[in-house]
């Protein structure tokens, strides 16, 4: 008969060591073999007034196929400013090589020209950048309009009617019924292959007030390759590893004394939540650790932790997490734009639009999508005791003797542990049973024996044998605490800021289909639609939103890749009279 104790460490030296292969895997690939990404961002538009909301759309591609890339899952967009600070960034989650969102522009922002910059990390270690310029005007600051010296010349900005007329894309058109409508009507059309090609692909589509003055060219899918052909002056200093299998966090352990890294050592990160995240990985010779997540999470931040026997050694044990460094900006060229009065008056009559449409934006709400939250990593066959339901007892330890039926406290060598209850006559030895707290591992059980309860919301029993990864465990209790704040209190352990992926949304798009809808409610939008998630299927596919009361011109955008990497790029324009 195996002795428990002695069970207890050749499980945590088979843990060990069954970690230890999985992280190894995670980085010994053959990277050099993979093909190399691009993105393409389509934008709603380069030119911004303070309270508009810049919107966009990340197509990553593969170099060698021109098709969505499947590789990385997670990129990166960034907002510049001539003085090269970074005003606004996301992390955005790609979905089969696509990833959308938007920054709203507030008006703390000066005036002048920005940057818009998009990369993977796969990317940076062939020193590639999307970039493309965006012009914000503030309105509310004076002598904004004066000339400027500009580092570059303006070759790249153009009036929109040329845009149309000189981008028109060959083999796919854009169908309407008319050009004109007025307001508050609906816009019916599709996109229609001109050459037997099939539609079918991933799109974007932006309806946007068309500008009477030169502003930065909108680049398409067509040709925004064509910024990769040159060096664009990106010089990284380091190697990246690609995030192929989710969102990468990666670090090392390091012994504070000498200085030196430390290997061989379990290394666990737990993100709470409602359904909190863990994960496990093992330091390499290197003292490096990784961690992949592909889950969503809620929480902003996690505990990265060792785990293994506590010992005075512990103490000098220092975790160190790895974050990327900032690209060097400094080739980045910069343009700004004057404006004459005719501008200007366009310009008041749009910042006016735009007051109105901001005070009624909690009646034309966007919303946020709910994320279908990752399943529990020990599965849904557990029985919950909400503690509220029972008679509330002061501690954990009064609480198992007297609410929970299917686990309780053993002592064994003046030492407690938690252990579900099982049937001894199935066999002759018990495995550990897993005791997690908010999503955090706890090896030593004696930590939490006097927790108040009172400060619990809920405890899972899984009875049963568990399986985790190759290794078997007699059960599983998970604890959860009121506000999802437990800390760990003993060992090396680092809380660590995260960086949410945006997350996914559904812009508000009103319908007039009903003549009485938001009759009293005004409605002076000048982008009328965007769509960035949209699927075509086949050729027959109609798209269709409504107009507003704000007259002038519009471009129909449409934005995209054919499963078969034909990239698509039309534009149309109609009024609203």
């Amino acid at each position: 008969m195996i002795k428990k104790d002695n069970m207890r460490k050749v499980f945590y030296i088979v843990f060990f060591f069954f970690v230890q292969l999985t992280c190894l895997g995670q980085i010994e690939l053959p990277l050099k073999k993979v093909a190399q990404e691009q993105v393409f961002v389509h934008l709603n538009t380069s030119f911004l007034i303070t309270g508009e909301t810049l919107y966009y759309k990340i197509y990553c591609i593969n170099s060698e196929t021109n098709k969505l890339s499947g590789l990385s899952k997670i990129s990166y967009v960034e907002l510049v400013d001539a003085s090269l600070n970074v005003v606004a960034k996301s992390k955005v989650r790609l979905n089969q090589g696509c990833g959308y969102g938007d920054f709203f522009i507030p008006t703390s922002l000066a005036s002048g020209s920005y940057k818009l910059l998009a990369f993977t990390r796969w990317m940076r270690n062939e020193n590639l950048l999307y970039e493309h310029d965006v012009l914000i005007i503030n309105p509310f600051i004076e002598n904004q309009f004066e000339n400027k010296k500009n580092k570059e010349s303006t070759d790249n900005f153009n009036s929109e009617s040329a845009t149309i007329q000189n981008k028109i894309n060959p083999i796919f058109s854009l169908e309407l019924p008319k050009t004109v409508y007025q307001p508050r009507k609906e816009v019916k059309f599709k996109v229609k292959s001109l050459t037997g090609l099939t539609m079918a692909g991933r799109y974007s589509v932006s309806v946007k007030k068309k500008l009477p003055f030169k502003v930065p060219k909108l680049k398409t899918s067509v040709n925004y390759s064509d910024i990769y052909k040159n060096n664009n002056g990106l010089k990284e200093r380091e190697a990246f590893l690609p995030e192929f299998r989710g969102e990468l966090i990666e670090g090392v352990l390091v012994n504070q004394v000498t200085g030196e890294p430390v290997s061989s050592r379990n290394i666990a990160l737990s993100i709470p939540g409602k359904t909190p995240l863990f994960k496990n990985s093992f330091t390499n010779q290197n003292g490096q650790f990784f961690f992949n997540i592909l889950d969503t999470y809620n929480s902003d931040s996690a505990l990265v932790y060792t785990l293994g026997t506590s010992n005075e050694a512990e103490s000098n044990l220092e975790i160190k997490i790895k974050n990327d460094p900032q690209m060097d900006y400094s080739f980045l060229a910069f343009r700004n734009l004057d404006f004459d009065e005719n501008d200007e008056s366009f310009l008041l009559n749009e910042v006016i639009n735009n007051q109105i449409e901001n005070s009624y934006l909690s009646v034309k709400r966007t919303i946020i999508q709910d994320e279908k939250p990752p399943e529990l990593f020990y599965g849904s066959e557990v029985k919950d005791y909400y503690l509220d339901d029972y008679k509330r007892f002061a501690t954990l330890k009064e609480t198992f003797v007297e609410v929970i039926e299917n686990a309780w406290i053993a002592k064994r060598n003046n030492d407690h542990y938690f252990e579900t209850k099982k049937d001894t006559k199935k066999s002759d030895y018990r495995l550990p049973t897993l005791l997690f707290m908010d999503g955090i591992l706890i090896e030593e059980h004696k930590d939490i024996i006097e927790y108040k309860a009172y400060d619990i919301e809920k405890i899972s029993v899984l009875i049963d044998r568990y399986i985790y990864g190759s290794l078997m465990f007699d059960g599983l209790i998970s604890i959860k605490t009121k506000n999802g704040d437990y800390k760990k209190p003993s060992g090396s352990f680092k809380e660590i800021k995260l960086t949410k992926p945006v997350s996914n949304k559904v812009y508000y798009r009103p319908d007039y289909s009903k003549p009485e809808t938001n009759k009293r409610i005004p409605d002076y939008r000048s982008q009328l639609l965007w769509e960035p998630n949209l699927e075509l299927k086949a050729d027959n596919q109609y798209i269709s939103f409504f107009t507003s009361d704000n007259l002038g011109d519009y471009i129909i955008n449409v934005e995209g890749f054919t499963h078969d990497g034909a990239p698509v790029s039309i534009k149309k324009e109609i009024s609203i009279e």
